[in-house]
Parts: structure tokens; sequence; C-alpha cells
């Protein structure tokens, strides 16, 4: 089961990078001038995915759900999404990993992106983004 989980997440990664760098197509939407660049990019990648996940998942205890291959100015790295599962217990890591080195980058406790953001509903609580709140609070 755990190799299919990994091979699920490497397949996900490979697809991932296929759409990874849809801002790098020129102004004019050129597919070729874009191959090039993240051609150039894979070029740098001296750490296979594989690799990259298992580091992960040993350092973090767990079994790594995502992995991305991310390029942004010099840095290429893997973000690696582990969760760890101890008893009851259910936590989730993000490990970051250097695409030329190996290296591990940062480990720290994952943090949804959409966490703390209003879910939109009317819970009479005074949120942000929430204007219904603010309209139904005081009807009776």
């Amino acid at each position: 089961m755990r190799m299919k989980l990994a091979t699920v997440t490497i397949l996900l990664g490979v697809a991932v990078l296929a759409g990874a760098f849809p801002l790098l197509a020129d102004e004019d939407g050129g597919e070729h001038s874009r191959a090039k660049k993240v051609g150039a990019i894979l070029a740098q990648v001296k750490v296979k995915m594989a690799d990259a996940v298992k580091k992960a998942e040993e350092k973090a205890g767990g079994t790594a759900i995502r992995a991305e291959l991310e390029a942004e100015d010099d840095e290429i790295v893997y973000d690696i999404l582990v969760i760890v599962v101890k008893g009851e217990t259910v936590s989730a890591r993000e490990i970051e990993i250097d695409a030329k080195t190996g290296e591990i980058l940062d480990d720290e406790p994952y943090a949804d992106d959409d966490e703390g953001e209003d879910d939109d509903h009317d819970d009479g609580e005074d949120d942000d983004e929430d204007e219904d709140d603010d309209e139904h609070e005081h009807d009776d």
C-alpha cells in the first residue's frame, strides 16, 4: 500500500510539474519558449523526486501525500506535505528539500493557506469577509 501511495505521489508531482510553470510562457503564449525554460530548470535538478519524498517521509516519520517541484529565483525545491499519525493524533509537516543538493531546507508544521479565513457561513460572528454576519447579526 505504501508503495502505491509513493507512486501516486510521484505521479502527482510529475503532473504538477507539467503544469507548474504557466507563467513562464512568453506574452504571446510561446510554448516553445516555456518548454526551454522548464527544460533549463529541470537540467539543474540533481535529486529525484522519489528520493526527496523518501527523505521527507523519514525526517517526519510519516507518509507523503503531496510533492511539488517549485522554482523561484535561483532556488529549486521540492515542497513535500507529509502526514504523521501517532496513535489517535494526526498532524502534517511541510518539508522543503533542495532539488539540487538534497539538503532539507525547511521542516515546519503545515499551515493550510485557507486557515483562519471566513468559511462563508452565517455564524453570527463579525468576521472580515462574511458580510452576511453583519447584516443578520441583529435580525430577530
